[in-house]
C-alpha cells in the first residue's frame, strides 16, 4: 500500500520515471504482480514448473577477501549510483575503501560526452592495483537504466583499457 501511494504521488507530480524516483520496495510489488495467475497466463508462463517462493542460501558472508585477491590480479571497477536509497553509494565506497588498497587519486570528477558537450558523470577514487571506485550521478543501483549515456561511456572506456 505504501509503494502504491508513493507511485500515485509521483505520477500526480509528473515525476514517475525520472532520475531519483526509484522507490525502495517496488521490487516487492513487482514480485506480487508477476505471481498473479492472470499475469502468468497472459505472459504464457507455465506455473507447473515454477516453485514459489524462491529460496536463497548464502554461501559467503564477507566477500572482501575475494575482491581484494581479484583486484591484485585483474583490473577492477566498482560503480555505484549516487541516488540509491536502497544501496547508498557511501556504503559502497566504504566497503571498497575497506579492502585496504592505497589511494592513488581521491575523488576526482569523471565526464562523458553527449549532445550538450562534456557532462559530469560522477566522481572516482583510484586505488593501487588498477582498482577504481566510481560514483554515477542521477542513478540508483540500476545505473544503465537511469544513466544510460554515462554508463555506456564508462563501460566502453573501461573495457578499452582507458581511464574513466
Amino acid at each position: 500500500a505504501a509503494v502504491a501511494a508513493r507511485v500515485a504521488e509521483l505520477r500526480a507530480a509528473g515525476n514517475l520515471g525520472q532520475p531519483g524516483t526509484y522507490i525502495c520496495g517496488a521490487e516487492t510489488a513487482m514480485a506480487a504482480y508477476l505471481k498473479n495467475p492472470d499475469v502468468l497466463k497472459a505472459l504464457h508462463i507455465r506455473t507447473d514448473v515454477h516453485r514459489y517462493p524462491f529460496q536463497y542460501s548464502r554461501t559467503a558472508m564477507d566477500l572482501r577477501p575475494v575482491y581484494a585477491d581479484l583486484a591484485t590480479k585483474y583490473r577492477v571497477l566498482i560503480q555505484s549510483g549516487m541516488e540509491d536509497d536502497c544501496v547508498p553509494f557511501s556504503g559502497s565506497w566504504e566497503w571498497t575503501a575497506g579492502l585496504g588498497f592505497d589511494t592513488v587519486k581521491s575523488w576526482t570528477p569523471w565526464y562523458y560526452e553527449n549532445i550538450y558537450g562534456s557532462v559530469l558523470g560522477g566522481y572516482k577514487v583510484n586505488y593501487s592495483h588498477d582498482f577504481t571506485f566510481a560514483s554515477v550521478m542521477s542513478a540508483g543501483h540500476m545505473i544503465p537504466q537511469f544513466a544510460a549515456q554515462a554508463s555506456l561511456s564508462m563501460m566502453e572506456r573501461w573495457l578499452d583499457g582507458e581511464p574513466i
